[in-house]
């Protein structure tokens, strides 16, 4: 679209708009899924993904690529926390950390895999296509996968959460699992979730953990993408840079699986985010020495200990809330980091400026998320709460 010299002004805005699109996205599907399942949920924002991204290709003006993107957006989040909800709620509580390793690792592959498709597929259009096209793949998992049996459960569906409970108890030849404290958490009574989220909204400690989260989600979604958006910027080949990235993003996995077992989540997200804060503060440092190759490896070192951090965002978020409103807070969490999300292309954009005072007060934010963080509790192969009155 011609989107440079006095046009340049609108690529960091297209961004923004991908971002906002994740954040409506993921506040409507998180109450859809609490409501309706989840996964239904996931089948249906894969299907808008991958539809979308077939669609922009055939776009012929900004304006509507940008709606299409905010769509694709929109999908792109809402899939991925249903998904991630269906496995945790699925396995006992010393596998769930295992859960979102998995899915990471496919993360990591797919953004390996990309630049082999950009390099191969120079022109974009076709690039979306191909990729949109990957989407056909999923069109068994309608037959493949159940309803989480924890959602069934809160929703009064007892007897079909004990159909599927009996088919994981079959497929592992392990019918003690039937009797898994895992699942014995049934409430005493069944909550609509509107009636759910106010009875969590009224409890203080609920709240507290709330907007400690929210800190959390910012900081690390505004960091995460800031230096995702940079490696364009970065020396070197751009498809080896992107490619390094996805290793860099599993390597970042294998740190979250091994730390989350052994240190817990509080500490984890305390210690990498730690980390995030010196590596910043080194890559203001190296900024102003013009040492390329240092600026590529602190931010290469932020990139993994956020990887670290999301992944424990994503888990920990989810073990301290109520399975009837697990998804909508997850997703209310989400959209609040979308906030920072939506700044960092500007940051980027605007790099060319002062580069301290941002990094100084990221640096001093995300200090004080990692201490607020060691307020929350611990979640580690505990069970999952269905009721506010468990997770308090």
């Amino acid at each position: 679209f011609e989107l440079v010299c006095g046009q340049s002004w609108f690529q960091p805005i297209l961004i923004s708009i991908y971002f906002t699109g994740k954040m409506a996205g993921a506040l409507v599907g998180g109450f859809l899924s609490d409501r309706f399942g989840r996964k239904p949920i996931f089948l249906i924002f894969t299907a808008l993904q991958f539809i979308a991204s077939i669609a922009m290709s055939f776009v012929n003006d900004v304006i509507t690529y940008a709606v299409v993107l905010f769509i694709s957006g929109g999908g792109s989040l809402v899939n991925f926390m249903a998904a991630n909800l269906l496995g945790v709620e699925i396995v006992s509580p010393k596998y769930r950390s295992m859960v979102y390793f998995l899915m990471d690792v496919g993360y990591s592959c797919g953004y390996m895999i990309l630049p082999l498709f950009a390099y191969c597929l120079r022109d974009w259009r076709w690039f979306l296509r191909v990729t949109g096209i990957v989407g056909i793949l999923y069109i068994p998992y309608y037959w493949l996968i159940d309803e989480s049996p924890y959602w069934l459960t809160s929703v009064g569906n007892e007897k079909k959460a004990r159909e599927i409970r009996q088919k994981i108890a079959k497929l592992n030849g392990d019918q003690n699992q039937l009797n898994d404290e895992t699942y014995d958490k049934t409430p005493d009574h069944v909550q609509g979730c509107f009636k759910s989220m106010s009875t969590v909204l009224s409890e203080p400690i609920l709240i507290g953990r709330f907007l400690i989260l929210s800190l959390a989600w910012i900081m690390v979604s505004m960091s995460y993408y800031a230096i995702a958006l940079n490696t364009n910027r970065l020396s070197g080949n751009r498809f080896l840079n992107m490619f390094y990235g996805g290793l860099r993003e599993l390597a970042g996995m294998i740190i979250f699986f091994i730390a989350v077992d052994v240190l817990g989540r509080r500490n984890t997200y305390s210690g990498v985010m730690s980390i995030t804060a010196v590596s910043i503060a080194l890559f203001v440092g190296h900024t102003f020495s013009g040492s390329q190759a240092a600026v590529t490896i602190t931010t290469m070192l932020s990139k993994l200990a956020l990887s670290v951090a999301y992944g424990v965002v994503y888990t920990y978020s989810g073990e301290l809330f109520p399975t009837t409103t697990r998804h909508t807070i997850m997703a209310t969490l989400s959209s609040i980091g979308r906030a920072g999300s939506m700044v960092s292309p500007f940051v980027i954009h605007r790099a060319s400026g002062d580069t301290i005072t941002p990094s100084c007060i990221t640096a001093a934010l995300i200090a004080l998320s990692s201490a607020t963080v060691m307020l929350l509790p611990e979640t580690r192969n505990k069970i999952l709460p269905q009721t506010a009155q468990q997770a308090v």
